[in-house]
């Protein structure tokens, strides 16, 4: 329950005030999936804990004070001054599954660059949950503190993301700037006695120009400034 609640009220606080026909159909969606992550019932179940992933990054990547709009045919859109950067988000289910993932995310973001009325102006970036994959909602990373805790769940991260590391060339077009990667855990610590839920992020640079590789760093220096706010305690939680 846990695990289920923090990513609810990590949506709630990343979207609160944000309005649209978009944002409500999709937390209607997000809200008729089964309860727990642990439910093994598979039919029809899959597209809400989809969808929640979606609402999950564009709540991250608002909380981080960027300009987002969340308007098909992409999952998510992020404005940067002129540049309008698509978002497509992948759940992998399995190690088999991986690279079905990234081809079918590099190919809508591809769709998405024809289909923009100023096609040069647009730049993409896959986002990947590993929390599916890595963890059914029961696995526990122990660790005695915080830095313990950073430790484990970096490993687990950089496990996944060496898995995609044989695919990130079929991305096949330069405007698609990266992969970032999402991993959530139950994480109890020994020091302060608490159970919480950790949350990582991995940026993955594909960007070839100096333009693109200083515009995908800028935003992963921006997520680095929100976790760095949170550990201070302006928002509390891991």
């Amino acid at each position: 329950m846990l695990f289920e609640s923090t990513e609810v009220i990590d949506i709630h606080r990343g979207l609160l005030g944000l309005e649209g026909d978009n944002i409500e159909d999709s937390l209607r969606k997000f809200t008729a999936g089964c309860t727990l992550l642990t439910d093994k019932r598979r039919a029809g179940k899959n597209l809400a804990r989809n969808v929640g992933f979606e609402l999950d990054i564009a709540a991250s990547f608002r909380e981080c004070e960027l300009p987002i709009t969340l308007k098909p045919p992409a999952d998510l859109w992020v404005d940067i001054g002129t540049t309008r950067i698509a978002l497509e988000c992948k759940r992998p289910f399995s190690d088999a599954s991986i690279g079905a993932n990234l081809d079918n995310g590099f190919r809508q973001l591809r769709h998405r660059y024809r289909e923009h009325s100023t096609p040069s102006d647009v730049r993409g970036i896959l986002a990947l949950s590993g929390s599916k994959m890595e963890n059914d909602g029961s696995r526990f990373l122990k660790g005695d503190d915080l830095a313990d805790l950073n430790c484990s769940i970096e490993h687990v991260s950089n496990g996944f993301v060496a898995k995609t590391e044989p695919f990130w060339d079929h991305a096949r077009d330069d405007r698609t700037i990266g992969i970032v990667v999402c991993l959530r855990a139950l994480s109890p610590t020994r020091d302060a006695n608490i159970f919480t839920v950790v949350r990582h992020f991995t940026w993955i640079g594909l960007a070839k120009t100096q333009v693109d590789q200083q515009l995908f760093r800028s935003l992963a220096e921006q997520f680095n400034r929100m976790i760095e706010r949170r550990l201070q305690g302006d928002h509390g939680g891991a």
